[in-house]
This record gives structure tokens, C-alpha cells and sequence, in this order.
């Protein structure tokens, strides 16, 4: 990964934080699931996937790519691994080869395509139509299930980083994309999932990397509301950490550094 690489995010936003983010129950009827569950919620991620992924099917393979993903949005900062980005676009493209109506796989493929756009540059993930490609991903993902959390967050993830990274009259004229927009996506999920931690800590770091005061007050509610659960995996400690690191240097009044760190969770690499 280029210095470039590691500071750079397109207009696309990487802003899903996913359904990638939450172990959600699978059909009783595959035998794989409860070993690959049990891989996931340790923390060991990419075996998670592998152990899937031999099975082949379309719901195996959308765990597959989750999982890829969780190990990518998992690691510090700066360490992420591109390689299992690009496995994990695979494996949601296959498993939507085999159902088109998977919304987890259609959530995966669209928060891979986003991931992988980081190398190319914003101008460039903007004239190759990847931001679109992300929005139409999940906006057919919602067509299937119009209340998934998963899909309604990571498209107001979208929404916001469209407009943070190329301001509010590009980002309506390109791409249609607005903060209330991506505000109202966000209530929406959390009305059906309100103790995600993964949402509301991906939310709280949006609103921060926004340097709007009004929405850094709410971040701060949303801080505490996430660091009252108890988590119930390894990624789900992951996250909480990072409300920490952001929570910590609001409550000593450091905006800077609040923001600094919110950023560098939104960006990822």
C-alpha cells in the first residue's frame, strides 16, 4: 500500500459498515454454519471465510466475503490487507451468481468495490462510475429488504462521505447524495438494530469527521449509548475500542485529535 493509498478515499465513501459487521443467524439446514460462526465470533476471520467458502453455496459464500471484509475493517488502521478485499468481492460476486436476491452478498459487493476504489484516487473511482456502482449495489439490496439495517447504514455511510469528501454541490449534482439523506439512513437503521455496536460506532465516527458542532454533540450521545452494551464478539470489541479512542479526547475537549481519529477509522487504510 502507497502512502498515497493509505490517506486517500474516494467520493464513494467507505462508509458501509456493513452487514459484515454482525454475526446474524443462517439457515438451519447447513451444516457449515456453526463452525464458521464460531471462527467469526473469535476473531479469526479469514479462516472463518475459508471454512465457508468450500461449501459453495450463495449464503456460505456471502458469510465468506463478511468475513474477508470484518478482517479488513478489523485491522488497525494503515494495516488492512487489499488482497482480502479483492477475495472478498469474489466471493460476494459468486454468491450472487447463484441468487441474485442475496442482500448480504449484494451489501458485501458493494462495500468490496468501495474498498478497492481506494487505489485508484477519487478522481479516477469518480470517472470509472465506482461511487454509483456502491449506491446502486445498495439501493438494490433494499429493493430485496427494505427495513436491512445493514444496507439502509452503509448507504448513509455513503451519503456522508460523498458529501465530506466532495462537498454538498458536487456531491447532489453527481451523485444525487446529501447529509440529511445520509442522517435519515442511519435513524432508520438503528430504529431496527438500536444495540448495533458496529452502526452506531460507524455513525458516531461519520458525524465527528464531519467538524460540524451540532453533529458532534449527538456523536457524543451515541459514544455512550454504544459503550453501554456488552459486546458479543471479537469484532464487536473491536468497535468499542474505537468509540473509546474517539470518545476519550471529545471528553478531555481535544476536538482535534477526536477527529483525527474518527477520520482515520472512516478511511480505514
Amino acid at each position: 500500500m502507497t502512502e498515497r493509498n493509505k490517506h486517500t478515499v474516494t467520493l464513494i465513501g467507505l462508509c458501509f459498515f456493513m452487514k459484515l459487521f454482525c454475526a446474524s443467524a443462517l439457515a438451519d439446514d447447513e451444516p457449515w454454519r456453526a463452525e464458521a460462526l464460531d471462527l467469526y465470533r473469535s476473531g479469526s476471520y479469514v479462516a472463518a471465510a475459508e471454512f465457508a467458502e468450500v461449501e459453495a453455496t450463495s449464503s456460505a459464500l456471502s458469510f465468506a466475503a463478511r468475513s474477508y471484509l470484518t478482517d479488513v475493517m478489523a485491522a488497525t488502521p494503515g494495516t488492512a490487507e487489499m488482497d482480502l478485499v479483492s477475495k472478498g468481492e469474489a466471493a460476494a460476486r459468486e454468491s450472487l451468481a447463484l441468487n441474485p436476491d442475496n442482500v448480504e452478498a449484494r451489501v458485501q459487493l458493494a462495500t468490496s468495490i468501495g474498498l478497492l476504489a481506494v487505489d485508484s484516487g477519487p478522481l479516477d473511482a469518480h470517472f470509472s462510475g465506482l461511487g454509483k456502482q456502491v449506491r446502486d449495489n445498495l439501493l438494490r439490496a433494499l429493493e430485496v429488504d427494505p427495513n436491512d439495517p445493514w444496507a439502509l447504514s452503509i448507504l448513509g455511510g455513503w451519503h456522508m462521505e460523498v458529501v465530506r469528501k466532495g462537498g454538498r454541490v458536487s456531491a447532489r449534482l453527481f451523485y444525487g447524495a446529501s447529509r440529511g439523506k445520509g442522517l435519515s439512513y442511519f435513524d432508520r437503521a438503528l430504529e431496527i438494530a438500536p444495540d448495533s455496536i458496529p452502526i452506531l460506532q460507524r455513525f458516531a465516527a461519520l458525524l465527528v469527521a464531519t467538524e460540524k458542532k451540532d453533529l458532534r454533540l449527538r456523536a457524543e450521545d451515541i459514544l455512550a449509548r454504544a459503550l453501554a452494551i456488552e459486546p458479543a464478539d471479537a469484532f464487536e470489541r473491536t468497535m468499542l475500542e474505537r468509540c473509546r479512542e474517539i470518545q476519550a479526547p471529545l471528553l478531555a475537549g481535544d476536538i482535534k485529535a477526536a477527529v483525527r481519529n474518527a477520520v482515520a477509522q472512516v478511511e480505514v487504510f
